[in-house]
């Protein structure tokens, strides 16, 4: 895969932002724009290992260590419930 040629067309798309590192190209564009850019580089024949709608925090917390703490005891707790698929947070 050429990204110098990948990032050159995914700027005449609408994204937010590119990162590529040796392996691994990301694409941010908002929701709205997902399909449409997805169905761009599929037309350039790139293959995606995954893409998907993904939440991320404008703004993010910081707690001190015992919130911390605390909070990773109820992400474990969650994640161990059968019930819950999936968990977003800002820390």
């Amino acid at each position: 895969m050429n990204k110098d040629e990948l990032e050159e067309r995914a700027m005449e798309l609408p994204i937010a932002d590119f990162e590529a590192d040796e392996k691994t190209v990301v694409i941010y564009v908002d929701k709205k724009d997902f399909a449409i850019v997805q169905k761009a580089l599929e037309k350039f024949n790139y293959h995606m290992v995954e893409s998907d709608i993904q939440f991320i925090p404008e703004n993010t917390v910081k707690l001190d260590e015992e919130a911390t703490n605390k909070l990773h005891t109820l992400l474990d707790a969650l994640d161990d419930d059968e019930d819950v698929d999936h968990v977003r947070h800002n820390l």
